[in-house]
């Protein structure tokens, strides 16, 4: 019998996004076992039906406080919900808090377990989380198990403090990817680089990632020195001939960048960073890292310091100048960082350990 499982994500790629990217690993996968059926919302409205997924995709109305919404939302999980077995909920995404709650207080359908997927606390919308709690609470309540992705932040997190018994830590994964593309852009990098070492980043220019701090700190590195900006939002950050930002990239394109790159640098600077999926992709591609101290995160558990590579206070455009310099200047420390890099990928962050977990999971879920 084929086990359907319904995801409810927020968004989904090609939409940007450390959760987007986990969705699109999840229901991908493809499995005889399982089948999954993914609610998101987009541009435009479609439905696309695959082997062993289908995707639903929802045009939001209005956004507020950083969160779409859709009437036609609410609409597609009631229909799809009651066909499913499992509702796998990508936390935090207010309206299928709304969705799955009113549904089943109103509802006499069979209802399916609940799982919830806690990628991260509600830090942005905090002037409107009094509002959104009664159904968060209610949730974690009503469901069966909550999937964290770090101790340290489960440890951290005041909304889980009451539900240890339900939770289940397991650490993102990532499968190396295809790094083919075109013959024009791999000359247009080969161009900008000039055989200068490059300092990479990736991710949506919002505050938390503190990127400002790295624009700064670019006056204090070393002049061979090139810093690449992948993501949304970043064409305001470009100050220099130091500095050049990408956003639109295909995943080839980025996956480019990160194998010519010589070290990736996240400069986060609170817990909305909860565990840089970003830092996996790096280490999956051989890169030191240099991460700062943020309370809480994930980020703590996946950098290990002077092992494979640096641990820096956060908002320190001085201290993370230094740092950068220092990895150019000794390659014999950058290179080892490198290496160990690689190997706590190997043994920690693959795929196939992730996806084998959440499988496990599905399963016993069913079980109980």
């Amino acid at each position: 019998m084929t086990i359907k499982i319904l995801h409810l994500g927020k968004y989904y790629p090609p939409n940007f996004g450390g959760i987007e990217t986990v969705c699109k690993q999840i229901v991908e996968t493809k499995s005889l076992k399982f089948f999954k059926t993914i609610i998101f919302f987009n541009k435009t409205d479609f439905v696309e039906d695959n082997q062993g997924f289908k995707k639903i995709a929802v045009k939001e109305s209005l956004k507020f406080f950083s969160q779409p919404l859709s009437v036609k939302y609410v609409k597609a999980v009631f229909k799809e919900i009651q066909n499913n077995d499992i509702v796998h909920v990508h936390c935090p995404n207010i309206l299928a808090y709304f969705s799955i709650v009113f549904f089943s207080l109103v509802s006499k359908k069979k209802k399916p377990k609940i799982i919830m997927h806690w990628h991260s606390d509600i830090v942005t919308q905090k002037k409107i989380y009094f509002l959104i709690k009664p159904f968060e609470k209610y949730l974690l309540n009503l469901a069966t198990k909550i999937i964290t992705s770090s101790k340290t932040y489960t440890q951290s997190s005041i909304p889980l403090k009451k539900f240890s018994r339900k939770i289940l830590t397991i650490n993102y994964g990532y499968k190396i990817q295809n790094k083919n593309p075109s013959t024009k852009f791999k000359k247009t990098i080969k161009k900008l680089i000039n055989k200068r070492k490059v300092i990479l980043t990736v991710g949506r220019n919002t505050s938390y990632k503190g990127f400002k701090y790295l624009v700064q700190a670019q006056s204090k590195i070393m002049h061979n020195a090139l810093i690449i900006i992948v993501g949304s939002n970043t064409k305001d950050l470009v100050g220099s001939n130091n500095i050049v930002t990408f956003e639109n990239l295909t995943p080839d394109e980025t996956n480019y960048l990160y194998s010519i790159s010589d070290i990736f640098c996240l400069p986060s600077i609170s817990k909305a960073e909860a565990f840089g999926i970003v830092l996996i992709e790096a280490m999956a591609n051989k890169l030191p890292l240099i991460t700062t101290k943020i309370t809480g995160s994930g980020v703590n558990e996946v950098n290990i310091n002077n092992k494979t590579g640096l641990v820096i206070n956060s908002k320190d455009s001085d201290e993370l100048a230094h740092a950068i310099n220092y990895l150019i200047l000794n390659d014999d420390i950058r290179n080892l960082y490198s290496k160990n890099s690689y190997e706590r990928y190997l043994k920690r962050f693959q795929s196939k350990f992730f996806l084998k977990k959440i499988e496990k999971i599905y399963s016993q879920v069913l079980k109980n």
